[in-house]
């Protein structure tokens, strides 16, 4: 990176006509200057337009704020209704460079440039939709602390869920040997067939089973899915990429753009701590 920043500064002068190449040399340089004054790696760089849709391989910053990511991420890759949804959470203005996001289904809204986004360097790399609903979700909860949380350092799927969408999360409950959730007074089991009534509402899962791993199977990916890791010494969230016949496809937050595969059995072992939050868009 010392080299390339190096590199960069050489042949700056000569590349200021070209939009594109100042804006990776300049971006190579920032983080070189980052590292040196933090000790701490950036490598995970911004280097697209702005836009409404995640679309990149998406990293981690320096906050504690994977169940965040994780619910982002996850609504964001359940289908073009969930990309629908990224969309609805976001405006971004060319002729002034300023993002609005949107939360609470539309309710609260925080707008910031694309200047102050850059600023905060200890959120995530790699996309700027994604920075941008993390960092109005950031500001919603200093300014408004909505579950008495002044950060969000540290915390828990159903409230990144409820503050999206503006809708509050209900639990399952055993209803003649299924997971079933009370629905305008009825209850519902977590079932394809049953889409239309579980669409839009955050749901926790009170117990992982290999059944309700089968049901979730059926809707094909067009579901968001996240989940805790039962290792309690390393408090960590992740969401469910796919779930196919004999395996389980997860991804997290640290790099997006991997991914690793459970028999179910071991999924359900692995990931079966807290509560798994699902959520059809």
């Amino acid at each position: 990176l010392k080299k390339a920043t190096k590199i960069a500064n050489d042949k700056l002068d000569s590349c200021l006509n070209n939009e594109d190449y100042r804006q990776v040399i300049n971006t190579i340089k920032e983080v070189y200057d980052m590292q040196t004054k933090t000790g701490v790696l950036y490598y995970h760089l911004i280097n697209e337009k702005p836009d409404v849709e995640i679309n990149h391989p998406t990293y981690q910053g320096n906050i504690g704020d994977c169940w965040l990511l994780a619910t982002i991420n996850s609504i964001s890759e359940a289908g073009e209704a969930g990309k629908e949804l990224i969309k609805k959470c976001l405006e971004y203005d060319e002729t002034t460079n300023t993002y609005t996001v949107k939360l609470k289904g539309g309710k609260v809204k925080y707008s910031f440039t694309l200047d102050e986004l850059n600023e905060q360097r200890d959120l995530s790399y790699g996309d700027y939709a994604l920075r941008a609903i993390e960092y109005g979700v950031k500001k919603y909860f200093e300014e408004c602390k909505p579950y008495g949380d002044s950060d969000i350092d540290g915390d828990f799927e159903w409230k990144a869920f409820e503050t999206l969408t503006g809708v509050k999360k209900q639990y399952t409950a055993r209803y003649n040997g299924n997971e079933a959730v009370f629905i305008d007074g009825e209850y519902v089991t977590i079932d394809i067939k049953n889409i239309d009534k579980l669409r839009g509402i955050p749901i926790g899962i009170s117990k992982l089973t290999p059944e309700i791993l089968e049901s979730l199977s059926k809707f094909n990916g067009n579901i968001a899915i996240t989940a805790n890791s039962s290792d309690k010494k390393v408090a960590h969230a992740f969401y469910v990429k796919s779930i196919n016949e004999n395996s389980v496809e997860i991804k997290e937050p640290n790099n997006t753009s991997q991914y690793a595969i459970y028999s179910r059995e071991n999924f359900i072992k692995a990931y079966d701590y807290d509560e798994v939050m699902i959520y059809i868009p």
